[in-house]
């Protein structure tokens, strides 16, 4: 089992679903989907003091990104309650999706709101339907200099996913050496390595490795 108390989190909301897109045995692009009424316990989405961001259920880590290394190849939508993250790793393009759930006095779409907020100091994220950040709409009261296109849902779904032709599975392909030996501050690499080690699919991934 997955100890996530030796990692601190900055922040953390409870998700009423995940959904990662994957290629089928057709070939074909789909949505995988869990949902958390279907579980005891929730999937979360947190941050770390070091900027990392992780989707996690229970001992699975699900998503895993560090926000500052990897900002240029990031992009994040919003509409109501749910967020899409769309990022690309060499060649290769991910989307996930997340819907926030109610907590406490706070409603599913004051949740994803306050997430939003967060990434946006890192991140471009723009509201479906609106040509302008999160940051320029709420923080900024200029007008942007660069008009951001807006993009609806369906067009997103079109974008190709090239083939992965890595061995390295793709949540550790996002914290290459350089970058990480390079850090300024040695608690990224203290939790990109507790992030490894408590991943139950990393000693696999070690086999494999060893393997070749």
């Amino acid at each position: 089992m997955a100890n996530f108390e030796i990692l601190n989190f900055t922040h953390t909301w409870i998700l009423g679903k995940y959904s990662k897109q994957i290629r089928n045995d057709q070939n074909k692009f789909e949505w995988q989907n869990l949902d958390s009424s279907s579980f005891i316990n929730p999937i979360n989405l947190s941050l770390t003091p070091t900027n990392f961001l992780l989707v996690r259920h229970e001992n699975e880590i699900h998503e895993f990104m560090n926000l500052c290394t990897n900002k240029s190849n990031l992009k994040a939508f919003y509409q109501g309650n749910s967020l899409l993250i769309i990022f690309k790793i060499k060649d290769v393009m991910r989307k996930f999706r997340v819907q926030f759930s109610d907590s406490n006095l706070k409603s599913s779409q004051s949740n994803c709101l306050a997430c939003v907020k967060e990434l946006s100091r890192f991140i471009d994220v723009i509201e479906f339907g609106s040509d302008i950040s999160f940051e320029n709409r709420y923080f900024s009261v200029q007008k942007p200099k660069n008009k951001v296109d807006t993009l609806e849902l369906s067009q997103m779904t079109d974008l190709l996913v090239k083939k992965n032709e890595k061995k390295l599975p793709l949540i550790y392909q996002q914290e290459s050496e350089v970058d990480i030996l390079n850090s300024e501050d040695d608690k990224v690499l203290q939790e990109f390595i507790i992030c490894c080690l408590i991943d139950p699919m990393f000693p696999s991934f070690v086999k494999k490795f060893n393997y070749y």
